[in-house]
């Protein structure tokens, strides 16, 4: 329990903070009428639990993987490309690679595109990013965002700081997942 001595987790509300702070200040919706992002209760929940949870020593996260089941239209890809960018900026990993996974590239373009106009959409955002075609770059960290698929050609070389598998339900197998998870054990705190 939380409060049991020997309890190796405590709950840092500035840590859980930090990610809906970022992503309701700097990254603009880019769909409907909104001038800003506003994060609904479950998506501060979730945001909380992943970031906030922390070893008491080392101030690592306590999490490494979490799963958002919700409905088509609940902003579930606007919640997580919110999180490529914090990943990529704020999270303080250098070099951090963050890729958008899915089975094909079509589909794991949806979150990276919504990442792209969240930042295009941001004076702030767009000025510390390089967005191309293929990537969106944080040179400062030299970090990446990147859209890649089950039918990527070449997936070695990876050394993965933050993974967000789309439409996983569609998967043919778990290999990709398998194959990024094991590309996460180079980074002190990755996400999954």
């Amino acid at each position: 329990q939380s409060g049991e001595k020997g309890y190796p987790w405590e709950f840092d509300p500035q840590l859980a903070s930090r990610p809906v702070e970022f992503i309701e200040r700097f990254c603009k919706p880019s769909k409907g009428d909104y001038d800003r992002m506003e994060l609904l209760p479950w998506q501060q929940f979730v945001e909380g639990n992943l970031y906030g949870w922390v070893d008491k020593k080392t101030r690592l996260r306590r999490f490494r993987e979490g799963i958002i089941i919700v409905g088509a239209g609940n902003g579930k890809s606007t919640l997580v490309g919110g999180n490529a960018t914090y990943a990529a900026s704020k999270d303080g990993e250098r070099g951090a690679e963050v890729y958008v996974l899915a089975n094909s590239r079509e589909q794991a373009r949806i979150i990276f595109d919504e990442c792209r106009a969240q930042i295009s959409s941001s004076r702030v955002l767009e000025k510390h990013f390089r967005v191309t075609r293929d990537g969106i770059y944080y040179d400062k960290t030299r970090s990446k965002i990147q859209a890649l698929a089950t039918d990527s050609k070449n997936l070695d070389g990876r050394n993965v700081h933050l993974g967000i598998f789309d439409e996983i339900q569609e998967y043919r197998d778990y290999k990709l997942i398998n194959l990024i998870k094991a590309k996460t054990k180079k980074r002190r705190q990755p996400l999954i």
